[in-house]
């Protein structure tokens, strides 16, 4: 059975003002399209959803002391609030609520609305982005604006993210000195234009990675020294024995060379051979010991005597 559309406005409206009157009226929905990040001279809209009810009007409200900025009246549960070509002050926070006849909901969610400046900052790091340990660099980070802005550098590791801000004309500097490990990380940087009341920020610049090399701790630093200073001392104790051991083989080598070259002791007269029958035999020499003109081969001629010598036997008739 199908219920009349009149009964179903009344049980709407009854519900509607006892939800009213005992304050159930549930804080509205918002959110922004495309993206909480606005660029300069873009267009965005603010989006406001009552959730259950339908119909109604709609505030929008900025900044911490609510100032109220416009309202929509709709037939449905939710209404778009549309702002083209932003600006700075575009930028900051925002909620929303909703009202039937006098009764209004509790204000939204904040929703935070960021008018981003053009371009985006570059980054660089000098000498390199491999620093040694203890070692020091720059981080370079630079804008088109002309005017001094806030410079942020974010830092992003394995172990905590924080931030450095620093003011600046074009271009600034963060430095990094004496480079621990833990300096090493993701870095990216922006900067943002400061007004009276509101300020406009850029994105964020592409990433440069970080690595801090050479060593994990002093204690890898004295165990390497000490290692190197063993390891060298090792080394001059092998060669001391190497050369050594070189030296002793050439003074071998010298004595060696030195019995090779003496002269063998060669006996004067060498002993006369024995005869099988136990006789010698000896050549008697007229010559004199003394030396003397050599006579005429044709006036004295030379003879030769030869005696028989027997050992151990006496001459006969003697």
């Amino acid at each position: 059975m199908k219920l009349p559309s009149s009964i179903l406005f009344l049980g709407c409206w009854l519900t509607r003002q006892w939800q009213m009157s005992r304050g159930y009226y549930r804080k509205p929905s918002i959110s922004v399209i495309p993206s909480p990040n606005v660029a300069l001279g873009g267009n965005f809209y603010i989006q406001c959803g009552s959730g259950y009810y339908k119909g109604g009007t709609f505030d929008l409200f900025k900044g911490e002391s609510a100032l109220h900025v416009r309202s929509e009246t709709t037939l449905y549960y939710t209404v778009d609030f549309f702002i083209s070509e932003a600006k700075l002050e575009h930028g900051g926070m925002y909620q929303c609520r909703y009202c039937f006849d006098s009764t209004c909901s509790h204000l939204s969610d904040r929703l935070y609305i960021n008018v981003t400046a053009s371009p985006k900052p570059s980054i660089s790091v000098s000498p390199g982005e491999v620093i040694s340990l203890e070692g020091n660099a720059s981080i370079h980070c630079k804008t088109e604006e002309q005017q001094e802005v806030e410079f942020t550098l974010h830092i992003e590791n394995s172990s905590y993210t924080y931030e450095s801000k620093k003011m600046g004309s074009g271009e600034v500097l963060f430095p990094i000195i004496n480079a621990k490990e833990s300096d090493g990380g993701i870095y990216r940087c922006s900067y943002c234009l400061k007004f009276e009341k509101n300020q406009a920020c850029s994105n964020y610049s592409d990433e440069v990675h970080i690595k801090v090399t050479g060593g994990h701790s002093i204690a890898g630093h004295s165990i390497a020294m000490w290692a190197g200073i063993a390891a060298g001392l090792f080394l001059s104790v092998l060669l001391l024995l190497i050369l050594a051991f070189v030296l002793s083989r050439k003074r071998k080598k010298g004595s060696v060379a030195k019995e090779r070259t003496r002269p063998a002791n060669i006996p004067l007269q060498s002993e006369p051979e024995e005869d099988p029958d136990g006789v010698s035999y000896a050549v008697l020499s007229h010559s004199s010991l003394n030396t003397k003109p050599a006579p005429d081969a044709d006036g004295i001629p030379e003879t030769c005597d030869y005696a028989t010598v027997a050992h151990h036997r006496a001459k006969e008739g003697q």
